[in-house]
């Protein structure tokens, strides 16, 4: 059976059986990321090396994240092209968004 604990502070629940014994590897990008601290999100996330295969998007994700947060545009434009995954040419969706309309745009 799952134990779920409540982590203060946070919204929703994290179940012990999902997150087993293995370390966290984005522990510290998620971290920097939703505290705000932009740069040094993107600075951890170019920094890791030998980020396994499974957690190599949601790595991009965050610092793609990061660089819309803080306005670099044209770094995102050059990165991500037509043949990228699905999910990352969602980003340059979101860039023509807050290119097109940017009083109306949220990042979070």
């Amino acid at each position: 059976m799952a134990v779920a604990r409540r982590m203060s502070g946070l919204a929703g629940y994290i179940c012990s059986e999902t997150m087993g014994d293995a370390p966290d590897d984005l522990y510290t990008l998620r971290n920097l990321f939703w505290m705000g601290g932009f740069q040094l999100a993107i600075n951890e996330a170019n920094g890791m090396r030998n980020t396994a295969a499974a957690l190599l998007n949601e790595k991009k994700e965050y610092l793609y994240r990061s660089y819309l947060a803080l306005g670099q545009h044209d770094i995102l434009l050059g990165e991500i092209t037509s043949e990228s995954p699905a999910g990352m040419c969602a980003f340059r969706e979101s860039l023509a968004t807050i290119l097109d309309f940017p009083s109306l745009v949220c990042i979070f």
